[in-house]
């Protein structure tokens, strides 16, 4: 075959190849200026991209659901510890009072048994019935006629001390056996110690069941937990309570001599309020039939006197150091800070734990906290001031005293400043109706009356949620709760113990 027919056959053979590659290439040419099906490829991009959008925005609405929802369940759990702690401050006061009301009506029933004044007053009316013997024979008309009304009433008056003699020693036989069993077996110590060692254990029970409650009302499917904290950074109940109790009330029996006078403080308490109790008593049996109607025989003073003396023998004799008040705790460095006083002993944090939620897609996000979710809160325990009030006073023509609390109206200040109002002295009258046609009214400002000191006679302990910026917040959040399993991830806090309140304030938007 020659060279020219080789030649030909071979671009015969390759003639289909070059038109398939002809038309290839006049194709791929054009392809930059075809614009069909763009629409339907920038959709399934858009798809996709607003599919990712919609996830992130469903992803980020759920966890700041959760965040709200251990948020309000942790400021619901504190004010629910911190409220059973402030409870059981106010039992211990309510028992304090208690037990001096018992040595009071002790010595109220004693003289009752004893009846020392009744045996007395019967000569103090004799010496009057001679008196009005010798007034009745005088030359006076005013003298013979007070002989004759002394000689008249003093026998009114013997009958009045015998019946009050015969009802209270009735009611001393009945009142008096329990109330020196309970002095003696020390029932309302016990009660009050028993109340120490409890309170704890039922704040930290509240603060875990009320988060536990709210956590189910808000999202069925959380498993929230929650911890009442004391600002050492040891749960309430823990294992500091045997070395400082989380309640700030001592026992002066169990108490050793220290810097502190508790033994002190509990004696000069407990009679001054068991003196206080006692008057109440004689004042509600004494005054209507010997103070005001039956004068003559002194056996209002003479009951009075006799009462003061069996209550002095109960307090100084029988127990001087038995049966005492508790007395709120004071710590030494009181007298160097009180803001660190206040946080040691009435501040409190509850933290609550949680499992992190799934994500919606969890090949694309990712929570990279580890550790459980945490939500906290702090509350305080503390007594509060007397709120300002509005107070009515009639107007008259005659200038009346000046009324308690009075003030010019409006009250100005710099805020957070306290104005400096009397207390309201007693109860006030209520206001006027609109349709009265009687005496005139105007309103004045003051306060209510009410006791501010803290001690444990105040029954007025309060709460209130107040900022989380303790000092151990943090090292509160990184500290594993009890029970936590911290050999798996979801179990071990974070380390936040470095961290300062400004650092943990600029993370947590709390």
């Amino acid at each position: 075959m020659s060279r020219r027919a080789a030649t030909q056959g071979a671009l015969a053979d390759s003639r289909p190849w070059a038109a398939l590659c002809n038309v290839f290439g006049v194709k791929m040419h054009a392809l930059h200026r075809d614009q069909g099906g763009a629409i339907s490829l920038m959709t399934v991009f858009a798809v996709v991209l607003l599919a990712f959008l919609l996830g992130m925005v469903m992803n980020v609405g759920r966890h700041v659901d959760h965040k709200v929802v251990m948020q309000n369940a942790a400021d619901a759990s504190a004010e629910a510890g911190a409220i059973t702690i402030a409870r059981g401050m106010n039992a211990i006061t309510f028992t304090n009072h208690l037990l001096c009301d018992i040595f009071a009506l002790t010595a109220f029933m004693r003289e009752a048994r004893d009846a020392n004044a009744l045996r007395q007053a019967p000569d103090v009316l004799r010496a009057w019935e001679r008196a009005g013997e010798i007034l009745s024979m005088s030359s006076f008309t005013k003298f013979r006629d007070a002989g004759r009304a002394i000689r008249q009433k003093a026998p009114l008056e013997r009958e009045m001390i015998e019946r009050y003699g015969d009802w209270a020693a009735a009611s001393s036989a009945l009142m008096l056996p329990p109330l020196e069993d309970m002095l003696r077996d020390e029932l309302i110590p016990n009660v009050q110690r028993a109340l120490v060692v409890a309170t704890p254990h039922m704040a930290q029970i509240a603060t875990a069941e009320v988060a536990k409650m709210y956590g189910k009302a808000a999202a069925p499917k959380l498993d929230i937990t929650g911890v009442l904290w004391r600002t050492n950074v040891d749960p309430v109940a823990g294992e500091s309570e045997e070395t400082l109790g989380t309640v700030p009330a001592v026992d002066p029996i169990e108490q050793p001599d220290g810097i502190v006078p508790y033994k002190e403080i509990a004696i000069e308490q407990r009679r001054a309020l068991a003196h206080h109790y006692l008057r109440d008593w004689n004042n509600a049996s004494m005054h209507i039939l010997f103070d005001r109607e039956a004068k003559m025989s002194r056996f209002s003073e003479l009951w009075r006197g006799f009462t003061c003396g069996h209550l002095e023998k109960l307090l100084n004799d029988e127990y001087p150091d038995r049966n005492l008040l508790h007395v709120i705790r004071t710590p030494v460095e009181v007298m160097a800070d009180v803001n660190a006083t206040l946080d040691d002993e009435y501040t409190f944090v509850a933290v609550v734990y949680s499992p992190h939620i799934k994500e919606l897609l969890p090949g694309l996000f990712r929570n990279p906290a580890e550790g459980p979710a945490m939500a906290f809160a702090q509350a305080a325990v503390f007594i509060p001031r007397p709120r300002l009030i509005k107070g009515w006073r009639r107007i008259s023509n005659d200038p009346p005293p000046p009324p308690r609390g009075e003030t010019s109206i409006p009250i100005g200040g710099v805020p957070g400043d306290y104005v400096d109002l009397p207390l309201a002295g007693g109860p006030m009258p209520p206001p006027p109706r609109r349709d009265s046609s009687e005496d005139e009214y105007e309103w004045f400002v003051t306060r209510q009356h009410r006791p501010v000191h803290w001690d444990l006679i105040n029954q007025n302990w309060s709460v209130r949620l107040v900022p989380a910026v303790s000092e151990s917040v943090a090292a509160i959040l990184g500290t594993a709760p009890p029970g936590a399993d911290q050999s798996s991830r979801s179990g071990t806090p974070p380390t936040l113990s470095g961290l300062s309140t400004g650092d943990l304030s600029f993370l947590n938007a709390h």
